[in-house]
């Protein structure tokens, strides 16, 4: 099989190539000739470029509070949504959406299924991922803002891809799991000491997985659930960073792998589709409850995905974006907590997989790349909490599908490799989360 056709494909036809022996002819006939000519068909046709963003309305101003009185008038401090009525909540200003990407240096090897990770004072950790040649790679850098350049650090003993890695609180990186050589999967967990440039063992899931989830729950846990082994996982566990042990907690009532997680306000946990067994493409959704230790159903998304994006928005709800049933959806779903309810909202202007996306913090869930109907996506946008509504945001420099994006204390966000028209890459982008204050 064709290697770009192959990295247009969703994880589970790699997950297929796997265990196939990396026979390709072993794959279902039908999933494979599915999932082929759909990327076949996008990948024929050159990206169209975006259209020229359409500006977004002035918000309305909030009003202004009466100073108190005093020499120097007292700023007005910026509302916190958390902290809102509702009602309220549609008076916040929340500015204009990110605008147009800048290069930076690239990074040292192209790289898919790689991970990035956020750490203070402006920098970023880049974990492994699988190079061109298809080698797990050992590599490991540090991306400085205030240089705009990316460092080697202590590598990994092993090259890994398809893992996780979560920030913890203190700023270390913690990282599970994930392919090695010859799709020999890790149960190995490893955390990275970034004030002393250095790796250590940490203790080991219970099972092996690839493609699975992780989240940092209120207490400082870290909750990894699902994935592959074999087959789909309905196992989740939670990390204890500082007693180094894992907490086996209740299965998932479907197993998955290529879901999300997110954690809700109130500390509870929402597990939405994914693939399921028997190459199921899933529309159920669960929610994790700390308190019982204990996964919940609740109502299913209207429509079945998996390589979705997703997230908590200011106003408590989870939106949940694109990814593949059996064709690109720009179909847009949003979970209200208090209701239990899944709701239909605006869709995406152009459908889209293997994108990214994020919360920005108080202000947009923005949306980046991937791969659509007209090919390799440059294309970015973003949803207005407060209206329900997508506006265009700026678009990248080099149209991309699984790449990965961070946000970095200081409010920029890089993007770094995946695919482009030209194959896997090297290249990185930057772009300021807050134009009004970059």
């Amino acid at each position: 099989m064709n290697n770009f056709l192959k990295a247009a494909l969703p994880v589970a036809a790699l997950l297929s190539f796997a265990c196939s022996g990396g026979d390709s002819t072993n794959i279902s006939l039908t999933r494979e000739a599915e999932l082929a000519q759909a990327a076949a068909t996008a990948l024929s046709r050159l990206p169209t470029p975006t259209p020229t963003a359409t500006p977004l309305p002035t918000a309305t101003p909030v009003p202004t509070a009466t100073p108190e009185p005093a020499p120097t008038p007292r700023p007005t401090a910026t509302p916190d949504p958390s902290k809102l009525n509702p009602s309220d909540l549609h008076a916040i200003d929340i500015g204009s959406p990110p605008g147009a990407w800048s290069g930076i240096q690239p990074i040292t090897k192209p790289l898919d299924f790689t991970s990035i990770s956020p750490l203070p004072e402006g920098r970023a950790l880049l974990v492994g991922g699988k190079t061109s040649d298809g080698i797990p790679s050992t590599g490991v850098d540090i991306y400085d803002s205030g240089t705009g350049e990316w460092q080697a650090v202590s590598s990994l003993a092993f090259g890994r891809y398809l893992h996780t890695a979560t920030t913890m609180s203190n700023g270390d990186v913690f990282v599970t799991g994930g392919w090695g050589d010859n799709f020999a999967a890790f149960r190995s967990t490893l955390r990275y000491d970034v004030a002393n440039d250095l790796w250590k063992q940490t203790e080991p899931m219970s099972t092996t997985r690839v493609a699975h989830e992780a989240v940092t729950l209120h207490d400082g846990g870290i909750m990894v659930t699902g994935g592959w082994a074999g087959d789909p996982l309905a196992s989740t566990e939670i990390y204890d960073p500082d007693a180094d042990v894992w907490q086996i907690v209740g299965d998932l009532n479907v197993a998955r792998f290529d879901h999300t997680l997110t954690v809700l306000s109130d500390g509870r946990v929402l597990a939405v589709g994914g693939e399921g067994a028997g190459d199921q493409r899933l529309s159920s959704a669960e929610i994790y409850d700390p308190d019982t230790g204990e996964w919940t159903e609740i109502a299913s998304l209207n429509s079945a995905r998996f390589q979705h994006t997703s997230a908590l928005m200011p106003d408590g709800r989870v939106i949940v974006a694109g990814g593949w049933e059996i064709e690109y959806l720009s179909s847009v779903e949003i979970f209200d907590p208090e209701s239990g309810k899944w709701e239909q909202s605006m869709p995406l202007a152009e459908a889209r997989t293997r994108h990214e996306g994020m919360q920005l913090p108080g202000t947009y869930y923005y949306v980046v790349g991937g791969i659509g109907y007209d090919g390799l996506l440059r294309g970015s946008e973003a949803f207005d909490w407060r209206t329900d509504s997508w506006v265009q945001a700026g678009d990248l420099r080099q149209a991309r599908f699984g790449h990965k994006i961070t946000i970095l204390d200081n409010g920029e966000i890089i993007a770094i490799g995946g695919f482009t028209d030209s194959g896997l890459t090297r290249s990185a982008e930057v772009v300021t989360a807050n134009p009004e204050q970059g």
